[in-house]
């Protein structure tokens, strides 16, 4: 069945490739291949017994008679037959062509599921040469050894052309690489019809010329057998060409009968073949022309499958990609994009040469071509008509002249020879429609017909079969031009798939259904987001902008009531604001309507949903009929009192290009008038409603003139020398640095740079004690670079004179005294502790005036930056960071990139004060780890501004968004002005001088320097002690310092620096106040906060999202005003939304990335290259088969994109670094001429690396799960130091454990609807260990409980509402939530679970097993079907690790946190055999605790407690006081006490077990029910608010009260 709706809102995105049906672990198990496979190769180490005959027999009997069954394949692939048994014994003599088809088929299954594909051919790389070539002539040869003509069929053939759309897409892959280019270098132009159009290409492009001469020359002195294998390769392309044009006209146009569903499938592979050439300007290069020679877009064209309306939906999509690319605005040579004036001058070029050629030979037949004005002639019929009066021969000659093939490529049936040449002089000399023209003319809103088009519901059932019409992001980048485009339709798309779930979620819930008899559409349904219109007028139609046919704006009215909805959801629709994007539906019951729908319809057709408009509110219309001010009134209680009632109105704006088109199409007769129909108002969440301030965003950018430097654009597309951005090429270089608190000592700062001499700007031994100013020689580096060495004349001689002078590897060093600010503990700097290092590798960085920095911050640890950790990031990427130009920091996790990114912006913060630093990431998460990381260093708060609702999410009591910071400003001000106040009666000067800012002003100048100035200066010259005491005018002032300023043993040094401290705080107070003068000038919040964007903060952070719907307004603001930008990005939504938006800055960016596992663009780059980065939009994601590695560079890690840029790197400590620039000429692998270079797209920056090796996040034994992806990695000293890593986690054997879950009540994964994965067992256990680790002593913040799949999480999050969550003694962990959501945090303790036991499923991902693998410092546990996992290729380096151990959970009994127990003591271990084993233990200790909690609330309830606390007096604690007055109606206050008692007694139970560190930390927890008063009362200190700021929720009331009232008869634990 095809299913015809969307996904369901809860599935997960990755497991929407349905294609095929996962088998069973039983069916694995079972099925012949599985059989044959465990016989012979499966579980053999080594060598493993050949048979060709295994090979061919799997081959005609396993795939061939089950028409190459997926499943089939899957198995294959899953026992690894490629790896074990296929290319181990691969020989190209002996090997047939059934034993090439088996591993391309194997090779293909691995890009399909996403997994690397070519890692087993690097075992014996040198093979590859002979396997590729057999390929090749597979696909060509009409007949192969032993495949028949019937076997070697165009479904087999297909699979043959899938693989070389895989290579095409690996050029990453050296050897893949050096393969592929063969067949795109400059000899396939041999194959043009006319010689003469390749020597024309030579007279434009004269190294054209010299590399065809090289080519000939080397053909004409090889051999007889390479001639022959160079004449193959430089013809194979066109015979694939021309065998796709003999298949394409096989398929007829009638649809009479079957379609031939092999041929159209072949030939839409194919068309994405091209596609992929062409889009890559390595590929391009020569193959444009031949693409153009051969006319094989006009031949498609012309093909009768165009004229089909079944199946060709597909193929014109595809088409149309091709012909865009095909004539792409760059030059195919330079690699330089053309801009349309340009494109205008070569479009006006050939209609003159036309002109040239019609006059001189073609006088009679074309007098009016040659004659006319080009605008009259570059019409499509002007030409048409034009040469269609031409006979044939004619038509033949003009297209000899022209250099336009005349003859047939292929004789086939079907193609009129004559219209072919018309057709492609037609094509060659008219205008070509501007792309900026198209886009703006297209709607933002998806309209009906985009929204349930049906090749885009293919994609979320994608299962590899066909082609995907959407641009594909992991291949080269032609232009910025292109990217832009490339993002913005993929962008629109994947909100127009979200859209489509919300409306068809929307119309199902309203359940639309046809009345009689009147025949009116009613909904029998209702539903949240949707409502129904009562009126729909609009209201305005501007006249269209000058040299524009689209109206200005359109505006309308609509009308609804909400007296049906709860005053909750109608506070919802309330809420609505400005700008909000809203769905206007025509839903048009018919009679089958209100029928079951089933998902094999047509969602539309079945409801009725016949048109969809997107609209954007412009105002609210209040009761009195005029909009409410929104800036006036932004919250709901102060918009309510202007809506009365339950009528709303809303005036919203329509989208014009929309409106044109449907009154073009309504004024033609062609349809009603939409506007009059629509009958339902749909709203969505906010947060996932922003894509069209995305989309407007990237419009703007692509019409607008692009600000974007010379090295920065070669670099990004992927051309030219990425070492030419080194900052030590570049002519502003940092000369000097202000490390300040960088270096802690002298050693340190040696340590630092151990390539280069470190010596004191004085010339003496002294050692300098930091702060350190390191001056940097001209041509400094931190490493050599390869030079040329120089010549010189010396005395008539030629001499050698080194590239370096003598003091290139000299750092010369200052330091200074850091000023004394001030007498108040607020005056001392804060200052870094962290042990920079130097870097161990290559380092090098670009620049440009804006710093564009990205970063991952998932290093976070539970400790303080300031001290508790101290591990080793590189100093060098400090330095690098601070330079101008662009840095990689490549580390795993817990490598330190955070803090080397804090640094890095501390450094910029001091050394650059006038500048703005701009901080972009993809999450609020990681933004906010890093913001907290800088609030904590010493950076001026009222410096730092963080924008978007992320602020909220902050751990910290101060508001940092736009409006608090003013806020604080404003408060600011008052205490600085009472200061003020104060300073004046302490000298006795009467006035309200602190009455403003002003005010404030004039006293400093007239009343404060008046007094400084002359006691300074009399000072200075007396040098004397007493008088400096005696005389200084402020002492009554600084009389409340925490010290006496002046001792008696002072110097005179000293009491001098004490008085200038003493002024330099006076002098930062009025400066303070003249900085918020402003706020008092500027009255509306508005003005002020864009005067604390512009003037006040320096650095400013945001989310990617936040910054894309923004940066208009942020631009307007700061207007030509130069912004650096950093950005932190975790890489998930960079390119459509953060590159644009630094492009439209217009002043140039540089770009830091801080990444952990995630990809990155550029900058300094800091950052994993083995662990994925989900692809998200405002918090859903859309289908990942949508998005899969050839759509998307997203899915790809850094590293692999470095390669595919083709940037030469080297390996140091297990990373790549980007070295030296490799010339590629067309004789080692056609990439063109020597001075091109091949990158890749967003790959661009990461040409200067700096790798962390050195790891101090988790224990070493659990970083070894992870750390087998990267090599030579050590661990920090802090490992080896901190008790915690020695110590064994407290009641289990392991630090990290697998744990096999079987069945549990017969049933392992589950899927209670569609693609929402669930497994009981894991669940229960699970929270059965959570229980146990709380019983035992766990903190709760310290556990987190991460799984695989949504519906898991939500299982989970159910069973810990009803185990735990309502009882004191458990609580809910810190977080329950999926892999993907939890990346870039950590904890101490991970409980995993896994969930599939059908198939290994999404985990399958390395990058994904990373994530989940390094989120636990201090103790890992996986829960999951052992069976299925540890057979798993791709998984086995860290599954060999788990099955390692025990797969029952071993627990220590007796054992309370935390444990003193050594980690490596794995004695007296007590087995847990399964879910109720564990159930049942944990039900045992929780009876035991219960009893005693019962036995002392009975005694409590009786009469006076009495108590012994840790050998404390015993006393009297009265449950509640007054509780004998109390009410019988006061049941909220009765159920408190009640839980007053438990906490208490709970609390007393822990002590008196030696637990008090659960009774100490975890008091928030116990009284977390409670009021804030009765809270007050509950512990021994001040009142908790367990809420605070970060997003804990209190308990609910009613649970607590189900708590207490089932204590008696009820299970804490699980049910047994």
């Amino acid at each position: 069945m095809d299913r015809k709706s969307t996904l369901p809102l809860h599935a997960n995105s990755t497991e929407s490739s349905r294609g095929v049906q996962y088998p069973t672990l039983a069916e694995i198990q079972a099925d012949s291949v599985s059989i044959v496979a465990e016989k012979l190769w499966s579980n053999k180490e080594g060598h493993v017994s050949w048979d060709f005959g295994i090979v061919k027999s799997i081959y005609r009997d396993e795939l061939v008679k089950t028409n190459f069954n997926i499943r089939k394949i899957m198995l294959l692939e899953f026992s690894q037959y490629l790896e074990k048994y296929l290319w181990p014994n691969f020989n190209e003599t002996d090997a047939s062509s059934v034993y090439v088809l088996s591993i391309v088929l194997m090779i293909n299954e691995k890009f399909r599921q996403r997994v690397s594909p070519w890692d087993a051919f690097m075992s014996n790389p040198t093979k590859f040469y002979g396997f590729f070539t057999r390929v090749l002539h597979i696909m060509v040869s009409p007949l192969v050894d032993d495949l028949t003509s019937d076997e070697l069929t165009l479904h087999v053939r297909r699979f043959l052309l899938v693989f070389m759309i895989n290579a095409f897409q690996s050029l990453e892959n050296p050897i893949v690489r050096s393969e592929c280019m063969r067949l795109v270098s400059l000899s396939i132009w041999h194959c043009l019809a006319n010689p003469s159009r390749r020597e024309q290409q030579f007279k434009h492009y004269s190294p054209l010329k010299k590399m065809w001469n090289a080519i000939e020359k080397k053909f004409e002195g090889s051999d007889q057998a390479t001639r022959k294998k160079m004449e193959f390769e430089r013809s194979w392309l066109s015979v694939m060409l021309k065998e796709f044009i003999k298949i394409l006209y096989t398929i007829p146009e009638s649809e009479d009968g079957p379609a031939p569903t092999d041929s159209i499938r072949y030939c839409e592979r194919f068309l994405e073949f091209l596609i992929d050439l062409e889009a890559q300007l390595p590929t391009r290069r020569h193959f444009n022309m031949l693409l153009d020679d051969h006319q094989v877009l006009i031949l498609c064209k012309m093909a009768p499958i165009v004229k089909r309306k079944q199946g060709s939906n597909l193929f014109n999509q595809l088409l149309e990609i091709l012909r865009f690319y095909a004539g792409f605005e760059i030059n195919d040579h330079t690699g330089l994009a053309l801009t349309d004036s340009q494109m205008t001058e070569l479009h006006c070029g050939r209609l003159m040469e036309l002109q040239l050629i019609a006059f001189k030979h073609f006088k009679n037949s074309l007098s009016d071509i040659a004659l006319s004005n080009l605008a009259s002639i570059e019409r499509r019929p002007e030409l048409l008509k034009q040469f269609k009066q031409l006979d044939d021969g004619d038509l033949v000659k003009l297209c000899d002249h022209l250099g336009i093939r005349s003859d047939l490529l292929v004789d086939v049936q079907g193609v009129d020879k004559r219209e072919l040449l018309v057709e492609g002089l037609v094509q060659k000399f008219e205008k070509r429609t501007s792309q900026i023209e198209a886009i703006n003319a297209m709607p933002l809103y998806p309209d009906e017909f985009t929204l349930f088009n049906d090749t885009l519901v293919k994609t979320q059932f994608y299962s590899g079969d066909t082609p995907l019409a959407l641009p594909k992001l992991n291949l080269q980048f032609l232009t910025i031009h292109d990217y832009l485009l490339r993002n913005f339709n993929l962008f629109r798309l994947e909100s127009t798939y979200q859209i489509r779930q919300d409306i068809e979620d929307v119309v199902k819930r309203l359940a639309p259904r046809l009345t009689y008899p009147d025949r009116k559409t009613e909904f029998s349904g209702w539903a949240r987001m949707a409502v129904s219109i009562q009126n729909f007028s609009i209201v305005d139609v501007a006249k269209p902008n000058l040299g524009e046919n689209k109206p200005a704006h359109v505006k309308a009215d609509i009308t609804f009531n909400l007296g049906r909805f709860t005053d909750s959801i109608k506070g919802e629709w309330d809420s609505l604001r400005q700008h909000d994007i809203m769905f206007l539906l025509t839903i048009q019951a018919h009679d089958a309507s209100g029928d079951r729908y089933k998902d094999d319809t047509e969602f539309r057709q079945h409801f009725g949903l016949k048109y969809v408009r997107g609209c954007e509110i412009a105002d609210l219309i209040g009761s009195d009929g005029k909009p409410i001010d929104e800036v006036g009134k932004p919250r709901i209680d102060d918009k309510n009192p202007k809506l009365g009632g339950s009528n709303r109105t809303l005036r919203v704006w329509l989208d014009p290009n929309q409106y044109k088109m449907d009154m073009d199409r309504y004024n033609r007769k062609e349809g009603e008038d939409v506007h009059e129909t629509f009958n339902v108002l749909v709203r969505r969440k906010p947060k996932e409603n922003n894509f069209k301030a995305v989309l407007e965003t990237i419009r703007d950018l692509m019409q607008s003139d692009l600000v974007v430097p010379d090295w920065l654009q070669k670099v990004f597309l992927g051309y030219g020398d990425p070492g030419s951005a080194h900052y030590s090429k570049l002519s502003n270089r940092v000369k000097e640095i202000n490390f300040r608190d960088t270096f802690l000592d002298w050693d340190h700062l040696r340590e630092s740079f151990p390539e280069k001499k470190v010596v004191p700007t004085a010339k003496s031994d002294k050692i300098l004690d930091p702060p350190y100013v390191v001056e940097f020689p001209e041509s400094s580096s931190t490493e050599k670079q390869p030079e040329r060495p120089k010549k010189r004349k010396v005395g008539g001689k030629v001499a050698e004179n080194g590239s370096k002078k003598d003091n290139d590897d000299q750092l010369v060093v200052k330091t200074y005294t850091v000023p004394n600010m001030g007498p108040y503990p607020e005056d001392v700097p804060r200052k870094n502790s962290v042990k920079f290092t130097p870097v161990q590798g290559n380092s090098q960085c670009l620049w440009w005036h804006l710093y564009l920095t990205i970063f991952h911050s998932l290093n976070t640890n539970q400790h303080s930056r300031l001290g508790l950790r101290c591990f080793y990031p590189l100093a060098e990427a400090i330095h690098s960071g601070v330079n101008p130009g662009l840095t990689l920091v490549v580390g795993p996790p817990g490598t330190g990139k955070t803090d080397v990114a804090v640094q890095i912006i501390a450094n910029l913060y001091h050394n650059f004060p006038d500048q703005h630093t701009l901080l972009v990431t993809h999450s609020n998460q990681a933004l906010n780890q890093l913001f907290e990381k800088i609030m904590a260093l010493d950076i001026d708060q009222r410096h730092l501004l963080r924008l978007g609702h992320g602020e909220e999410e902050l751990n910290t009591e101060m508001s940092f968004s736009k409006y608090g910071r003013v806020n604080s400003f404003l408060e600011r001000r008052l205490a600085l002005l009472d200061e003020v106040g104060r300073l004046g009666k302490s000298l006795e000067i009467p006035g309200d001088h602190g009455y403003t800012c002003e005010t404030a002003g004039y006293f400093y100048l007239y009343h404060v320097l008046s007094r400084w100035e002359p006691y300074i200066d009399k000072v200075r010259q007396a040098q004397s002690v007493d008088l400096l005491r005696d005389g200084f005018p402020f002492t009554e002032f600084f009389s409340n310092a925490p010290q006496p300023l002046f001792t008696p043993e002072m110097t005179f040094e000293e009491a001098l620096d004490v008085v200038e401290g003493c002024f330099r705080h006076l002098k930062k107070t009025f400066t303070e106040l003249e900085e918020i003068r402003a706020f008092e000038l500027l009255r509306t919040g508005y003005d002020r906060a864009n005067y604390l964007l512009t003037k006040e903060a320096k650095i400013i952070a945001m989310t990617c999202t936040h910054a894309a719907l923004k940066v208009g307004n942020i631009l307007a603001v700061f207007a030509t005003k130069e912004i650096p930008l950093y950005i932190l990005n975790s890489s998930k939504r960079l390119p459509p939304l953060v590159f644009p938006s630094s492009i439209a800055a217009g002043t140039g960016w540089s770009e830091l990335q801080v990444r952990q596992h995630c990809y990155g663009r550029s900058g300094p780059n800091i950052g994993g290259r083995n662990v994925y980065s989900t692809v998200t939009t405002r918090n859903r994601r859309w289908p990942e088969s949508t998005k899969e590695s050839n759509h998307d560079w997203r899915s790809q890690p850094a590293a692999a994109r470095r390669k595919k840029h083709g940037i030469p790197t080297i390996r140091e400590h297990g990373t790549e670094f980007v070295h030296t620039i490799r010339k590629i000429g067309c004789t080692d692998g056609g990439f063109g001429c020597s001075n091109y270079q091949v990158f890749q797209n967003d790959r661009l920056f990461i040409h200067c690396t700096i790798n962390f090796s050195w790891l101090g996040r988790a224990r070493s034994s659990i970083a070894k799960l992870y750390t087998w992806r990267y090599k030579k990695l050590g661990d920090l000293a802090i490992i080896s130091q901190l008790d915690e890593y020695q110590k064994a986690n407290a009641g289990f054997i392991y630090d990290y454990q697998l744990v096999n879950v079987g069945d549990y009540n017969g049933v392992g994964e589950s899927e209670p609807v569609p693609y929402f994965y669930q497994n009981l067992g894991e669940a229960e256990y699970i929270v059965a260990v959570y229980q146990y680790m709380r019983l035992i002593g766990y903190p709760a913040e310290k556990i987190t409980i991460l799984t695989t799949y949504n519906g898991q999480k939500a299982l989970i999050r159910d069973v810990l509402n009803r185990r735990c969550a309502w009882n004191p003694f458990f609580g809910r962990p810190a977080k329950v939530t999926t892999v993907d959501k939890y990346q870039g945090q950590q904890n101490d303790y991970i409980l995993l679970s896994l969930v599939r036991t059908k198939s290994v499923g999404h985990i399958r991902d390395v990058r994904r097993l990373i994530v989940a693998m390094s989120r636990a410092r201090l103790g890992l546990y996986v829960f999951c079907r052992r069976a299925l996992f540890e057979n798993c290729y791709e998984l086995m380096p860290t599954f060999n690790k788990l099955v390692a151990r025990p797969d029952k959970l071993q627990l220590k009994i007796g054992e309370m946190w935390p444990a003193t127990r050594e980690a490596d003591d794995h004695g007296d271990p007590f087995e847990i055999s399964d879910v109720a084993h564990m159930g049942a233990y944990a039900y045992q200790m929780m009876q035991e605790q219960l009893q005693y909690v019962k036995s002392q609330q009975a005694k409590a309830v009786i009469g006076p407690a009495q108590m012994d606390v840790d050998g404390e007096t015993e006393g009297e604690i009265k449950a509640v006081p007054g509780e004998d007055e109390m009410n019988v109606d006061d049941t909220k206050r009765d159920e408190e006490n009640k839980q007053l008692i438990l906490c208490r007694h709970a609390i007393e139970y822990h002590k008196k077990l030696g637990t008090p560190s659960l009774a100490a930390l975890d008091d928030n927890h116990y009284f977390s029910g409670l009021s804030h008063e009765r809270r007050a009362t509950a512990g021994d200190g001040d009142p908790v608010d367990h809420v605070g700021r970060t997003g804990r929720v209190r308990r609910n009331a009613e649970a607590e009260r189900r708590m207490m009232r089932d204590m008696g008869t009820r299970n804490c634990a699980l049910v047994i």
